[in-house]
């Protein structure tokens, strides 16, 4: 009994270490302000709603969820063959979960995601992404993609009526009137926009009855005149 109970224990340690969402780390930081200066002279275009996508992925010690949210309206600066800034505001109402099947948990989950134990869309219905920066990539990526980064986005990410500012990495291909970006997914902490719900670095109660403070993002976009 006390070798099966030994064993039960190993096994939930393993699955709790090993079920992590992967991606790149960002660190939230201060509010950053635009760089009025590179945006000067530059092209305007717009971001294409249909091809434009931000898909989602949230975890925990026994499973994980995953779905896509919609871009409402954005656009981005181009000066030369640079992208030098740009913004995109998401429809957090929009949240889709993608691996329930079941009509009734799909639901469910929609609606307390949907709720202020999540994204609170009653009274925050958008979330906004605002460039600040835009660099060459110099770094190397944690885990295996098949993006390979060109650039260092660095943006002011506002949720839940907080802004932070955040980096990633992104390929970016500028070609002509038209510019897509694509990114690895990288991960976010959203305790630093108060989406706190069942984290056990605010509350230790939740001991392995938790969700990973990190949530995992990943953007296509694309903008053409």
């Amino acid at each position: 009994m006390r070798k099966l109970l030994f064993v039960s224990i190993l096994a939930l340690s393993v699955t709790v270490a090993c079920n992590q969402p992967k991606g790149e780390k960002t660190e939230a930081g201060d509010a950053q302000n635009v760089d009025s200066s590179a945006m000067s002279q530059a092209e305007t275009l717009n971001v294409n709603l249909t091809t434009s996508t931000v898909e989602w992925l949230g975890v925990k010690p026994t499973g994980q969820h995953n779905g896509t949210v919609n871009i409402t309206e954005g656009s981005v600066s181009v000066k030369g063959s640079e992208l030098v800034g740009g913004s995109f505001s998401i429809d957090l109402k929009s949240i889709k979960v993608l691996d329930l099947t079941d009509t009734k948990m799909n639901a469910k989950l929609t609606g307390h995601l949907n709720s202020a134990d999540f994204f609170d869309t009653e009274n925050h219905p958008v979330a906004k992404f605002e460039i600040t920066g835009v660099a060459p990539f110099t770094g190397t990526l944690t885990q295996e993609t098949t993006v390979k980064p060109t650039h260092t986005i660095t943006g002011n990410l506002t949720m839940r009526g907080t802004t932070k500012s955040i980096s990633f990495p992104a390929q970016v291909t500028v070609s002509g009137t038209s510019v897509s970006a694509v990114t690895p997914q990288f991960l976010v902490d959203r305790t630093q926009w108060g989406v706190n719900f069942k984290s056990k670095t605010i509350d230790a109660k939740f001991k392995d009855d938790f969700i990973n403070d990190e949530i995992g993002l990943t953007i296509k976009l694309e903008a053409s005149k």
